[in-house]
């Protein structure tokens, strides 16, 4: 009778062990997941912005926008433009 008490006690600490370590385990998870929304959300917030970014620089690039600006800032459209032909442009070296 001894014995299966004994048996009886050891096997009750062992399942209350075993609950507190899934007590601990489902905790550790709970936090993770929280973690991992919130790092979720985040990717997602930067990747807007990286697509409003792709956007401004597509339109700061642009050649409407670079010629605007250039006018702005005193440029001037030429009317008088030289062509190179195929001719030679430099003279051979004869050591």
């Amino acid at each position: 009778m001894k014995k299966t008490f004994r048996i009886f006690k050891i096997l009750i600490f062992v399942l209350i062990l075993l609950g507190v370590f899934q007590v601990i385990v489902s905790n550790q998870l709970a936090n993770a997941g929280e973690k991992l929304t919130q790092i979720e959300e985040e990717i997602k917030i930067l990747e807007e912005k990286n697509e409003g970014l792709k956007k401004e620089i597509a339109v700061s690039s642009s050649l409407t926008t670079i010629a605007e600006k250039a006018e702005e800032i005193g440029f001037l459209r030429s009317e008088n433009f030289l062509y190179l032909t195929d001719e030679p442009f430099a003279l051979k070296n004869s050591y």
